[in-house]
């Protein structure tokens, strides 16, 4: 495989297992742009390479992943709610800590005393 390919296989693999989509096999091909390249590809008067290089196929890049549970969390279906309830929880986290700090120090002051 050519280093473009890899490189963009490596990026577009990355990207899915982000949203829970775990790549199983990949390829590139042409997608010939009417029956005419068609005939011309599978008789080998041009190549599928040579196609797209002359833009009469389009390039293509299939891939075939495995859906994994993160595809169904809400930080993939529901980003924006996901992020509403994560900023909450910073907010509710540094306020525990806060009022325990407090405590703390209160109980340290009556000890003082």
């Amino acid at each position: 495989m050519s280093e473009v390919f890899e490189t963009l296989l490596l990026d577009t693999t990355k990207r899915l297992e982000k949203i829970g989509l775990y790549t199983e096999a990949a390829g590139v091909g042409g997608t010939p742009l009417n029956e005419d390249v068609i005939d011309q590809i599978e008789s080998g008067q041009i190549s599928e390479r040579d196609a797209i290089r002359s833009g009469v196929a389009e390039f293509s890049l299939y891939i075939s992943c495995r859906i994994g549970d993160v595809a169904w969390s809400d930080r993939v279906l529901n980003p924006e709610d996901h992020k509403i309830k994560q900023d909450f929880e910073k907010l509710t986290i540094n306020t525990e800590v806060e009022m325990t700090k407090d405590e703390i120090s209160r109980t340290l002051e009556d000890w003082d005393e």
